[in-house]
């Protein structure tokens, strides 16, 4: 199935083309944040306007089951951006004593009512990765 269409998909790759547009520093950890959808056709276009952001919180603020229902009444989705240190690819087994080449990736989590999506970018690579649902 694909996922081109689907609403958490959508969201995803809007949420990061906007930290893409600006400045999002990798080091602030884990962040937590409710979407709601204005404009369907415009987040397809990924427009900026297509949607608004609510901050929620760091990773502090770790929503349980009954307080992510209650934001996934409010609003269309909840988003949660980490970021990580991934092994790159390609690259042979380290020598003894060295440790092998790592790259920060930056993690979008959507959770929507209509399912559930997860993408990747790692730094300096212009693709994003969906990774398929568990």
């Amino acid at each position: 199935m694909s996922t081109a269409f689907t609403l958490p998909y959508l969201v995803a790759a809007w949420f990061d083309a906007r930290l893409c547009e600006g400045y999002s520093p990798h080091s602030a950890g884990s962040r937590w944040y409710a979407v709601d959808v204005l404009d369907q056709v415009a987040l397809e276009a990924q427009e900026a306007g297509a949607a608004r952001l609510h901050s929620i919180g760091g990773a502090e603020c770790v929503p349980d089951a009954a307080t992510g229902s209650a934001l996934l009444a409010d609003h269309d989705a909840v988003v949660l951006v980490s970021s990580r240190w991934l092994p790159c690819a390609g690259d042979g087994p380290a020598r003894p004593g060295e440790w092998g080449r790592r790259r920060r990736a930056r993690v979008i989590e959507v959770v929507t009512c209509a399912g559930v999506a997860t993408v990747l970018r790692v730094d300096g690579d212009p693709h994003l990765l969906v990774l398929p649902a568990a």
